[in-house]
């Protein structure tokens, strides 16, 4: 499960030349931020029902309704960070 804010990238075509469809998400968590007119779409969280943590995040969203994804909004923890090299990390040669 990975953050994703590049939509065109990841569009996948109905041919798809030879991918496995185990690259294709099952369901998606779209994430948006409010504006003075609605909202902007900022990025999307794939789900894929092979993985058991997600394929859980899958039926408790689909089958929860209003409820379960109040609960799960409730549960995100979110952190930010940029994205620059920290000194400490930058390579020592």
């Amino acid at each position: 499960m990975a953050f994703q804010t590049n939509t065109a990238a990841n569009v996948t075509s109905f041919n798809r030349g030879g991918q496995s469809d185990n690259n294709r998400a099952d369901a998606f968590l779209n994430v948006y931020l409010p504006t003075k007119n609605g909202r902007r779409k900022v990025g999307y969280i794939p789900l894929k029902g092979n993985r058991a943590f997600e394929k859980a995040i899958i039926e408790r969203l689909a089958e929860g309704g209003a409820e379960a994804m109040q609960s799960f909004i409730a549960a995100m923890q979110v952190e930010f960070h940029t994205a620059e090299a920290e000194e400490d990390n930058l390579p020592q040669f």
